[in-house]
């Protein structure tokens, strides 16, 4: 509870002196209902549940410097502890500074958004009902904190990242690791907006807390096209970590997602396929495959278009099939509502 009045009052301090453009709420309700075949064993539930709660805080202060800070209320309770690495608690999605260097460069510092994911890291996750398994990795570390560099140049947008490790590496307890993530992200809308490309690389390389040698890399290319009321997005991941001398790990996973979204005059439907591919280590020379396929059938209903409400009916299915295994489905059905407000603006 003192999380919760704490960022009451900070919401209230930041209206009443002026510093904020937009205060933003970002929430999902749903009535859930999951079910899943023998091989999978995982027991069936239906709930109601909170999905998706951001409070969202932007401002500026003159011409060349802003902030952008958006929390989770439904962390709060949980986030007692802090990350080691950047001493930020896991309510915090992400919080930054931006100083513009010139018309078309500026400076951020914090924890930042790095832009990886491609395409469908784009989309707000509240209009996600399931997810890729790249993207899903890949989720865990879209907001490091770090330093970045931005160069807008009409439609191009070039982001070039420079941040912390995905892990917490320490020596006793103590904070031991001088490595870095680093990477770039390029975004364009090309042909009027009517295509619009995202192609991400990132790469770390450290020595975790075992001292085993760690490398991985993430890339992302993908686009998005929209064809009078049709909204196409194509995407290609791949996560890749180096074979070490740990004996079971993921070593590779790679994600082709297609999304078509037809928009109607009171919302719009849409349909999602993934494909993956998993493959996970079993000695230096051998190792284990699992394909991953997942379909969504969303309906989502906005009787005004200006509105900031909407509800929502989606059903998705995911198959996971390894090696010598059963297939194991399961199944999601979502029933609920979407609100997306700008407090400043009511």
């Amino acid at each position: 509870m003192n999380g919760f009045i704490k960022l009451f009052l900070s919401t209230a301090l930041i209206s009443s002196v002026g510093l904020a453009a937009r205060i933003g709420l970002d929430a999902r309700t749903d009535f859930e209902s999951f079910s899943a075949n023998e091989a999978a064993a995982k027991p069936a539930y239906s709930v109601f549940k909170i999905s998706r709660l951001k409070l969202d805080f932007q401002g500026s202060l003159g011409a060349d410097n802003s902030f952008r800070t958006r929390i989770d209320p439904l962390k709060v309770d949980k986030a007692t502890s802090k990350n080691v690495r950047d001493g930020v608690s896991s309510y915090v999605d992400f919080a930054f500074i931006t100083h513009n260097l010139n018309e078309e460069w500026s400076v951020a510092m914090g924890k930042i958004i790095t832009g990886m994911g491609g395409v469908e890291a784009m989309n707000n996750p509240a209009d996600l009902y399931l997810r890729s398994t790249a993207g899903d990795e890949v989720a865990a570390i879209y907001w490091p904190t770090g330093a970045q560099v931005v160069g807008k140049f009409g439609d191009h947008k070039l982001t070039i990242n420079a941040a912390n490790i995905s892990e917490d590496v320490t020596s006793s307890s103590n904070l031991s690791s001088t490595s870095h993530l680093f990477g770039l992200t390029y975004t364009s809308k090309l042909a009027d907006g009517m295509i619009m490309p995202n192609l991400s690389y990132h790469s770390e390389s450290f020595n975790d807390s075992s001292l085993n040698k760690i490398t991985k890399y993430y890339l992302a290319a993908g686009a998005k096209f929209v064809v009078n009321t049709f909204d196409i997005e194509f995407d290609y991941l791949n996560n890749n970590r180096k074979y070490d001398t740990q004996s079971t790990q993921l070593l590779d996973t790679q994600s082709l997602v297609a999304l078509v979204r037809y928009n109607l005059e009171m919302g719009s439907i849409h349909a999602k396929y993934e494909n993956s591919a998993l493959k996970t280590a079993i000695s230096a020379t051998d190792s284990a495959k699992s394909t991953i396929s997942g379909i969504t059938l969303a309906y989502e209903f906005k009787p005004v278009k200006d509105d900031n409400w909407r509800a929502h009916i989606a059903a998705t299915q995911k198959d996971i099939k390894a090696d010598g295994i059963d297939t194991k489905t399961e199944k999601k059905i979502f029933v609920g509502m979407r609100l997306l407000a700008d407090f400043l603006k009511q």
